[in-house]
C-alpha cells in the first residue's frame, strides 16, 4: 500500500517522497501489522526495493528514540574513513 505524501504526518517522509531526484516510495506498514493487507504491503515494499533499492516505512511501531539512535550510529559509521573500512589491518 503506497501512502501519498499529502496523507502523511511525517514531514521528513513527505519531503523525501516529493523529491524528484529520489522518487522515494513511502509505505504504510500498519496494514501489515494489523493483518488487513499483508500481501499489499509486501508487494509495495518489494516494488520499491526492486525499482529504487530503498523503502521508507511509516506506521511501523518502532519508537522514535530507537530510530534516532539508529541514525546516530549511521552518522558515526559514515564518519569513518573509507580506507579503514576496506583495510581493517590499517596497513596503508
Amino acid at each position: 500500500m503506497y501512502v501519498s505524501p499529502s496523507s502523511m504526518a511525517d514531514s521528513t517522509a513527505r519531503s523525501l517522497a516529493s523529491s524528484p531526484r529520489t522518487a522515494l516510495k513511502v509505505v504504510d506498514f500498519k496494514p501489515f501489522l494489523d493483518g488487513h493487507d499483508k500481501r499489499g504491503v509486501g508487494l509495495a515494499v518489494l516494488e520499491s526495493l526492486k525499482t529504487i533499492g530503498f523503502v521508507y516505512l511509516v506506521n511501523h511501531g518502532i519508537p522514535e528514540e530507537n530510530i534516532a539512535l539508529m541514525f546516530d550510529w549511521v552518522r558515526l559509521q559514515m564518519a569513518v574513513p573509507v580506507v579503514s573500512i576496506f583495510h581493517p589491518c590499517q596497513c596503508i
